[in-house]
C-alpha cells in the first residue's frame, strides 16, 4: 500500500466531488418529458395527482437525508463546499414545498387551489437544477433524483398552464 499524502488526498477529494457534480449536472439538466408533449391537460384525476406528489415528496425527502450523509464535511473539498451546501438546501425547501402540495391534494385541493404551490414547486427545481449542474452526486442520491423527476413529469401535465422546469 502506498501511502497517500495531504495534497494527495485533496485531491482524490476533489475528484470524489467533481464526479458528484457531473452526475448531478447530468440527471438535473435533463428537461421533464411533459415540456415536449403538446397534447392538452388530462382530466383533473385527484387520487392519481395526490399520488404523484406524495411520490415527489418522499423522493426529496429521500434525496435530502442522502445528501446530508453524502456531504458530511470530511467528504466536500473545500472549493465544492458552498456549491454542495447550497445544493442540498435548495433540495431541503424543495422537499418542504412538495410535502405541502402533496399535503393539500391529500386534503382535497384541486387544481386551482393548488396551483401556486407547485408554481413555487416548480421555480425550486429550477433553482437546485442550476446548484446542482456544478456538483456530482452519488448514488443513491441519483436514483433519488430520477424519482422526484419521474414524478415531476407526471405531475406537469396536470398543470398545463404553468411551464415545467428543464
Amino acid at each position: 500500500m502506498i501511502p497517500i499524502s495531504g495534497s494527495d488526498k485533496t485531491r482524490i477529494r476533489a475528484r470524489d466531488c467533481a464526479a458528484v457534480a457531473l452526475t448531478a449536472c447530468a440527471l438535473l439538466a435533463a428537461p421533464a418529458a411533459a415540456e415536449d408533449a403538446e397534447t392538452a391537460a388530462p382530466e383533473w384525476d385527484q387520487a392519481k395527482v395526490t399520488a404523484l406528489a406524495e411520490e415527489l415528496a418522499d423522493a426529496a425527502d429521500d434525496l435530502h437525508r442522502e445528501l446530508r450523509r453524502q456531504t458530511s464535511q470530511s467528504q466536500i473539498a473545500s472549493g465544492m463546499a458552498q456549491a454542495m451546501l447550497q445544493f442540498r438546501d435548495n433540495i431541503k425547501v424543495a422537499r418542504d414545498n412538495a410535502r405541502s402540495l402533496a399535503r393539500s391534494l391529500a386534503d382535497g385541493q384541486g387544481r386551482d387551489e393548488t396551483s401556486a404551490t407547485y408554481r413555487r414547486l416548480m421555480a425550486l427545481v429550477r433553482n437546485a437544477r442550476e446548484t446542482g449542474r456544478r456538483l456530482f452526486v452519488k448514488a443513491p442520491a441519483t436514483d433519488y433524483i430520477e424519482q422526484a423527476n419521474a414524478a415531476l413529469d407526471g405531475l406537469a401535465p396536470y398543470y398545463p398552464d404553468i411551464r415545467p422546469s428543464a
